[in-house]
């Protein structure tokens, strides 16, 4: 028996396998994975597009072995545009889809006065956004007057409003009685029948002045102040007339 060494034989390769991580063939005969290999991807195909709240998906197969590769796409996210706004806030609209974006209240800076106010008319303020520039435009009331010192003259008297320089409230003097030369509001002082030395008051000095000057045959004398009894003299029943008012009081 003549004995001697005969070749190995060559793999019979099988059909391709794969797995995640590449391809390959198995022998037919032994069964030894043989050819491994990465696999060799063509294009992408997305076979569901992203949107902004969503993942996609898309594969990716192997032209050598037809192993498909599929994957997640990551979702876009918004796309945020301009700001907008109306008068209780602002947002932003997302330019893919339309979604509202970051609604908040509007951020005012200081006020700008655009019209001040006066005592009788209203004024226009506005205030501006920092964030979107929305204008928030809005009334200033008027002030009202404010009264100053009280004025007075031989008509009336009244308040001068310390702001606009306008004549408030004037009124007619009071006095108690025909006699009385003081207005109780205001303080002014009349000339009145019978006050003869211009004091203020009616009393025994005007008689005694009223006197003087019936005895020294003065002239220029105010008939409204010293024709007493207004009857058109200047004489001594004037003083009779004073005498009594007085002593009346």
């Amino acid at each position: 028996v003549h004995e001697y060494a005969v070749g190995k034989a060559d793999h019979v390769p099988g059909g391709y396998e794969y797995d995640e991580d590449g391809h390959y063939h198995v022998c037919a005969t032994c069964g030894e994975r043989i050819d491994s290999a990465e696999h060799e991807y063509g294009e992408e195909n997305i076979t569901k597009t992203p949107t902004c709240t969503e993942e996609g998906e898309a594969e990716r197969v192997c032209s050598v072995c037809g192993y498909v590769h599929k994957y997640a796409l990551e979702k876009t996210g918004h796309t945020p545009g301009e700001y907008q706004h109306d008068e209780n806030g602002h947002y932003r609209v997302c330019t893919a889809c339309g979604e509202v974006l970051d609604p908040a209240e509007h951020e005012y800076g200081e006020e700008r006065v655009i019209t001040a106010p006066t005592c009788t008319e209203d004024g226009e303020a506005e205030k501006v956004c920092a964030v979107c520039g929305h204008s928030h435009r809005y009334v200033l009331e008027k002030t009202g007057h404010v009264p100053g010192e009280l004025c007075r003259d031989g008509s009336g008297h009244w308040h001068v409003c310390a702001n606009c320089g306008e004549v408030l409230d004037k009124e007619d003097h009071e006095y108690d009685d025909e006699y009385d030369p003081t207005c109780g509001v205001c303080g002014y002082v009349r000339a009145v029948r019978g006050d003869v030395n211009g004091d203020g008051k009616i009393n025994n000095k005007d008689i005694a002045a009223l006197f003087a000057y019936i005895s020294s045959d003065g002239e220029d004398a105010d008939p409204d102040v010293y024709d007493f009894n207004v009857d058109g003299k200047i004489n001594n029943k004037d003083i009779v007339a004073m005498f009594r008012y007085v002593s009346s009081q």
